[in-house]
């Protein structure tokens, strides 16, 4: 098993893609991060699944193959510098902006093994997926935790890889909240989404 990092969180997704859960139907992953400035909530348990699939491909092949589709929900993509900023953005009061955004930085800068390093192995993985199912995802061009042009070209790397490829995006939204501010937008685009799979009818309601 590989050696992690003890504040990585990965100990919660063990379950889900071990050797005990290696047998079992199609399985289709929806991603979006806690609106929350701790590390361990940016990056989601199924983007920590990536991680454990990308170090140890022998380990998870079986759940590689039953892996038929990925949604993302407001992925971080961008420098630490972009993360600290947005956060900041994200809090209240407003005028607490650049002691949320400092303290942040610090906080990267004092815990780079639960930040700095746990965070670059993940842009790294994305970059180089270990899985390429057709991937659905969501995002909107003022998520201040997101950088969108370097997203659009992760998003063309993966297409250039062989990767099907859908987005969903939204000129003003919020930040893992695209759900509650465009419910049908959303629901569409994933059942749609989920039909392409054959893991739902065209007319399926959710």
């Amino acid at each position: 098993m590989p050696s992690e990092s003890p504040c990585s969180g990965h100990a919660d997704v063990e379950g889900k893609v071990g050797p005990e859960s290696s047998g079992g139907p199609p399985t289709t992953l929806h991603s979006a991060p806690q609106n929350s400035p701790a590390m361990a909530q940016l990056l989601p348990s199924d983007v920590k699944m990536l991680l454990l699939m990308s170090r140890d491909p022998g380990r998870y092949s079986t759940v590689t193959r039953r892996l038929w589709g990925h949604i993302f929900d407001s992925l971080v993509v961008g420098s630490l510098e972009r993360m600290a900023l947005g956060v900041s953005q994200l809090m209240r009061p407003q005028a607490l902006g650049p002691v949320i955004r400092a303290t942040a930085m610090l906080y990267f800068h004092l815990c780079p093994r639960c930040t700095v390093q746990h965070y670059e192995a993940a842009l790294d993985t994305f970059w180089r997926p270990p899985v390429k199912p057709p991937t659905l995802v969501f995002y909107s061009y003022d998520d201040p935790l997101c950088d969108t042009a370097h997203l659009q070209e992760l998003l063309a790397s993966w297409q250039q890889a062989g990767m099907p490829v859908w987005a969903q995006a939204w000129e003003t939204s919020r930040h893992a909240a695209h759900l509650r501010q465009h419910p049908l937008e959303y629901r569409h685009a994933l059942i749609t989404f989920l039909g392409r799979l054959g893991l739902v009818a065209p007319t399926a309601r959710l």
